[in-house]
């Protein structure tokens, strides 16, 4: 299972590769609702943090991609797009996965937009101010990953 996030301009892209293929409605709302919840508690306070809503256009690239089983970022569209890449052996948690980005904001020094010795790139995607389109691809489950 893989959960894969990108942001573009005004538009964020999730990937979720689900053992069943599917996101339900119920999972796509879950997955919004925590992006914006997450949002919200950015500090210091968003003043103009756009609210996330669905894009399904955007399911198309995801899908292809995932599909691939590469464990490594798309740098066919790295230009335009940042990723956030979660993977998981066990059940897949949206709550869990959404979390442990969001949790790398203790590494993050907003005055000066930089991390302190650990990555905290997934936070910065999580919350970044002008992104408000998520949508999500579901793929298939992969055997094996490979890097590019």
């Amino acid at each position: 299972m893989i959960w894969k996030t990108a942001l573009n301009y005004a538009r964020f892209w999730l990937v979720l590769a689900l053992v069943s293929g599917q996101l339900t409605a119920e999972q796509k709302e879950q997955i919004l609702d925590l992006h914006n919840r997450y949002r919200s508690m950015v500090s210091p306070e968003a003043a103009n943090m756009l609210h996330m809503r669905w894009d399904e256009g955007l399911s198309l690239v995801a899908q292809h991609y995932a599909a691939q089983c590469i464990w490594e970022h798309n740098y066919d569209v790295l230009n335009q797009l940042g990723e956030n890449l979660f993977l998981t052996t066990g059940l897949l948690s949206i709550n869990k996965s959404i979390a442990r980005w969001f949790e790398e904001r203790k590494y993050y020094n907003y005055a000066n937009n930089t991390c302190s010795l650990v990555m905290c790139g997934h936070y910065t995607q999580l919350v970044w101010l002008k992104r408000a389109t998520p949508s999500a691809a579901p793929s298939h489950f992969c055997k094996t990953f490979r890097i590019r």
